[in-house]
């Protein structure tokens, strides 16, 4: 039996120790890979848990604010005056092209027009 010279060519090529030893690497590699997504995965569950407790701490929070502005009414008349209060900041003090602020503002109850509704 002749083995043709192409398949001694080819087997010259495949280094059966350098083969294993390239393997191992891979091996190597993809097992810290592993690892470092194992790590990234419980990174994340942690910060996911951490972000429901902010939320959850939030929410608390405000319920206490809502309670201390409810049995103070001194507190929830000031805080809805203040809500609807116009803030007037120091740049906008120029009227705009001879307006003066707050020309349109409604004072009063427009009459209706006709054809609207």
């Amino acid at each position: 039996m002749d083995i043709p010279r192409s398949l001694f060519a080819a087997e010259d090529m495949v280094n059966v120790f350098k083969t294993l030893r390239e393997i191992s690497q891979f091996l190597e590699l993809c097992k810290g890979l592993y690892d470092d997504m194992k790590r990234m995965e419980h990174a994340i569950e942690n910060l996911e848990q951490q972000n429901l407790d902010l939320r959850e701490e939030m929410g608390q929070m405000k319920e206490q604010i809502n309670k201390i502005f409810e049995s103070n009414p001194k507190c929830s008349d000031n805080h809805d005056a203040n809500l609807s209060t116009r803030i007037r900041l120091p740049y906008l003090n120029a009227h705009p092209y001879g307006v003066p602020f707050g020309w349109n503002a409604n004072t009063r109850e427009q009459p209706m027009t006709e054809g609207h509704e």
